[in-house]
C-alpha cells in the first residue's frame, strides 16, 4: 500500500493452505496465454482465467526481500537477452509490448507484408507503409484498435462506401449464414476519406485511395483480414494493386478529447432537462450530405467568379446549389453575395401569412367576452368612486368645527357694509373649503349675514 496517495501498488499476497494449490495456480499462471489472435484455434490453453478488469494478472511464489531483487535481475537479463536488437524492427516493438496493452500483437494481421507482393510498384507501398508503420508504435500514446481496420491503395475512381461494404460483407458470408448478414449489424460503418476540392468525372468528391471500415466484434474483423490475404478476395477491393489491409492505430490523446467534449455536451443536456430548456437533439450529417454540401461549394464559387468577370450567371442554378448547403455561415455569406452581384432580384420574398377564417361561433363568444369584461371594469371604477366618496363624507363628519373668533365689533355705515360684502365674496371665491361648504347649502345669500347694523368684522375664517 502506497501510504501518500493511500491506495495498492497492484500487488498482494495469498496464503494457501495447501502448497499442492499453491504449484497449481502458479503452473496455471504459466501457460495462460488469453485469447491471441495469432493462434488458429484461439483458444485458452489454462483452466483458470487471470485476466481482471482486461489486465494480466501475474502470479509468483512469495520470495525474500533479498531473493526479490535476484530473481527481477535474471529476469530483466534473460527478457534482454531474448528480444530483437534491431529497434527500427516492428518484432522490436511487439516483444516490448510485456502486458499486451497496446494490442501490438495485431500488427502483423492483415495484408501488409512486401514479401506478400510480387509487383515492385505494390511493394514500394508496402515497405513505406511498414516504415510509417514502425514510427507511429514508437510513440507510446500509440495503439492498436481491435475493431477498426484500414484500407490503402484502393481504387480512386468508381469506388465508394458501398462497393467496399459489400466487399466485407461477402468475405463475411463464409463465416456466417445468409440469415445473420441481414438481420444482425456486422459493419457499424465504412467511411471512404475523400478530396476537399478535387471532383472526378460524375462530379462527385475525389477518392483519396485509403478508407476505414469498423466491425461490431473483433472476432469479425480477425477473420477478414485472414480471408482478405486470398487473391480472390483482394481483388474484389483492387483488380489492378493489392490493397494493403490492416488494423488501424489510434492516439489515445485524441479519444480522450473526443470523450472529454462528449461528457461536457451530455452534461449541458442534462442541466437543460433540469431547467426546462431542452433543445432539439442535432442530428449529425451523412457523409453523402456532407460531399453534397462540399460539390455545391465548389460549383458556387465558379458561378460568382464568372458573375463578378461580368459573364452573367443562372441565378437559379445558384439558388439550386444554394439549397443543398447546411451550415448557417456559408449560407449567409453566399446570400450576402448574391445581393451585392444580382441586387433586389436575389432576395427572397416575405412569405405571406394565410389569414385563418374563424367560425361564426368562435367569433361571437370572442366579442361577448369582450363586451362583458368592459361592462366588469366600469362597475369596479363606480364602487371604487363610491367608497371614497363615503370615506370622505364620514371623516368630515367626525372632525369637530373649530369656533369663529370675533375681533371686533363696530356701527358700519352703507359704503363700509357694501366693502365687507365685496370682501367676503373674494374670500369664499378663493378659499376652497369655504366653495365646498356653500356647495352643500342650497341657497347661500350674504344678506342674511348683516341683520343687524353691529357687524363682525372677520380677519380670519376657518
Amino acid at each position: 500500500m502506497n501510504r501518500e496517495t493511500e491506495t495498492h501498488n497492484g500487488c498482494g499476497f495469498i496464503k494457501y493452505k495447501s502448497p499442492d494449490v499453491a504449484k497449481y495456480i502458479i503452473e496455471q499462471s504459466k501457460k495462460y496465454e488469453g485469447t491471441n489472435p495469432l493462434r488458429k484455434d484461439n483458444t485458452v490453453i489454462a483452466d483458470v482465467n487471470f485476466e481482471i478488469g482486461g489486465r494480466r494478472m501475474i502470479v509468483l511464489p512469495a520470495m525474500a526481500k533479498k531473493e526479490v531483487k535476484r530473481v527481477t535481475d535474471e529476469r530483466q537479463k534473460n527478457f534482454n537477452e531474448n528480444a530483437p536488437k534491431d529497434k527500427n524492427s516492428l518484432d522490436y516493438w511487439i516483444y516490448q509490448d510485456k502486458q499486451k496493452k497496446r494490442m501490438l500483437y495485431l500488427a502483423k494481421l492483415g495484408l501488409n507484408d512486401p514479401e506478400q507482393v510480387d509487383n515492385e510498384i505494390d511493394k514500394e507501398k508496402f515497405t513505406a507503409n511498414l516504415t510509417e508503420k514502425i514510427e507511429k508504435v514508437k510513440n507510446p500514446n500509440h495503439f492498436l484498435s481491435k475493431n477498426r481496420i484500414v484500407m490503402k491503395n484502393l481504387p480512386k475512381k468508381y469506388f465508394n462506401e458501398d462497393d467496399a461494404k459489400k466487399v466485407v460483407l461477402e468475405v463475411l458470408a463464409k463465416k456466417h449464414n445468409a440469415k445473420v448478414i441481414k438481420t444482425r449489424r456486422l459493419v457499424n460503418k465504412v467511411m471512404i476519406i475523400r478530396e476537399k476540392e478535387r471532383v472526378d468525372e460524375d462530379g462527385n468528391l475525389r477518392s483519396r485511395g485509403f478508407g476505414f471500415v469498423d466491425f461490431a466484434e473483433h472476432e469479425d474483423a480477425v477473420f477478414f483480414l485472414e480471408k482478405i490475404q486470398e487473391q480472390e478476395n483482394y481483388q474484389k477491393l483492387n483488380q489492378k494493386r493489392v490493397p494493403i489491409v490492416e488494423f488501424a492505430i489510434e492516439d489515445i490523446k485524441e479519444i480522450k478529447k473526443r470523450e472529454n467534449i462528449l461528457q461536457k455536451v451530455q452534461a449541458k443536456r442534462e442541466s437543460e432537462k433540469e431547467k426546462g430548456e431542452e433543445k432539439p437533439k442535432f442530428k449529425p450529417q451523412t457523409t453523402e450530405a456532407k460531399n453534397a454540401e462540399k460539390l455545391a461549394k465548389l460549383k458556387l464559387d465558379k458561378l460568382f467568379e464568372q458573375a463578378a468577370e461580368g459573364n452573367q450567371g443562372n441565378l437559379q442554378d445558384i439558388k439550386m446549389h444554394m439549397k443543398k448547403i447546411v451550415s448557417r455561415g456559408l449560407k449567409q455569406r453566399y446570400k450576402k453575395k448574391m445581393v451585392q452581384l444580382f441586387g433586389a432580384k436575389a432576395q427572397d420574398k416575405p412569405k405571406q401569412q394565410k389569414k385563418v377564417e374563424k367560425p361564426a361561433a368562435e367569433l361571437n363568444d370572442s366579442r361577448n367576452s369582450k363586451l362583458q369584461n368592459k361592462k366588469d371594469r366600469k362597475d369596479k371604477e363606480k364602487n371604487k368612486a363610491a367608497q371614497n366618496n363615503n370615506k370622505k363624507a364620514a371623516a368630515a363628519e367626525a372632525k369637530p368645527e373649530k369656533p369663529v373668533k370675533v375681533i371686533r365689533e363696530a356701527d358700519a355705515t352703507p359704503e363700509e357694509e357694501a366693502q365687507l360684502v365685496k370682501s367676503l365674496q373674494r374670500m369664499i371665491k378663493n378659499n376652497k373649503k369655504a366653495k365646498r361648504r356653500a356647495e352643500d347649502h342650497d341657497e347661500f345669500d350674504v344678506n342674511k349675514l348683516f341683520v343687524r347694523i353691529k357687524i363682525t368684522i372677520f380677519l380670519g375664517y376657518c
